[in-house]
């Protein structure tokens, strides 16, 4: 038979669990540092007329995108002609050369009663403000001899308000055998001036006759700026 454990022992353990559990018990939770910082945000004052009135508004500013810049004028100056090519003329020029200036005209009558009305040298003056004009019927003619035979691309009529509304172009060699190259031919023309365009093609011409048969305005006579005879070029 075992011998039981000493009393006094057993009252010691008993007590000292009795003293560990006391002090436990008794002690109180440790309070948080006063230094120890708050993360969240301060309390908010006010009511909320007050707090939106506070708040700052962003001001709008209207952004106007740079306009483009302006176009330069192209102060290029253009090249000039080739050397093989005369220079184009200027719109309204008067003055034109062809290859009947300056020759001998022989016309059927001529009018000079009024300032504007020239001799039939007028016609070949490449002149465009000096005219010639006939007497006041119908018939008459005018042939303009060249200082030599020529071969004619065509031959321009630049007509006074008075022109023809019957008439005819030949071409002679001698002045003697005449070939009819055109005919005109209109029941009315226009009163105004205007500018008719013959052909030749290249044909050889020493005598140039304009048939003037009947007048657009039998009150007036013919008239005409210049007859302007166009060298060939020998290009189509």
């Amino acid at each position: 038979m075992k011998n039981p454990a000493p009393f006094g022992d057993a009252m010691w353990v008993r007590a000292l669990i009795l003293f560990l559990a006391s002090g436990c018990a008794s002690q109180s939770p440790p309070k948080s540092s006063s230094s120890a910082l708050d993360s969240r945000p301060p309390p908010v004052k006010g009511t909320l007329d007050e707090l939106a009135s506070s708040v700052p508004v962003a001001q709008t500013q209207t952004i106007t995108p740079d306009a483009p810049p302006a176009k330069q004028a192209d102060t290029a100056l253009a090249p000039p002609p080739p050397m093989d090519q005369p220079a184009p003329k200027e719109s309204g020029a008067t003055r034109i050369s062809h290859a009947a200036l300056g020759c001998e005209v022989e016309a059927s009558s001529s009018n000079m009663k009024f300032a504007s009305e020239g001799p039939p040298s007028a016609l070949v003056d490449g002149d465009l403000t000096t005219r010639w004009s006939s007497q006041y019927k119908d018939g008459q003619h005018v042939i303009l001899k060249l200082p030599r035979s020529v071969a004619v691309d065509k031959v321009r009529l630049h007509w006074e308000a008075a022109s023809a509304s019957k008439y005819s172009v030949a071409i002679s060699s001698d002045g003697n055998r005449w070939e009819t190259i055109h005919a005109y031919w209109r029941t009315s023309v226009k009163l105004e001036p205007r500018t008719d365009e013959v052909p030749l093609k290249g044909r050889e011409a020493r005598m140039i006759k304009v048939d003037l048969e009947t007048r657009a305005n039998p009150e007036w006579g013919f008239s005409l700026f210049e007859i302007e005879v166009v060298p060939w070029s020998g290009k189509p």
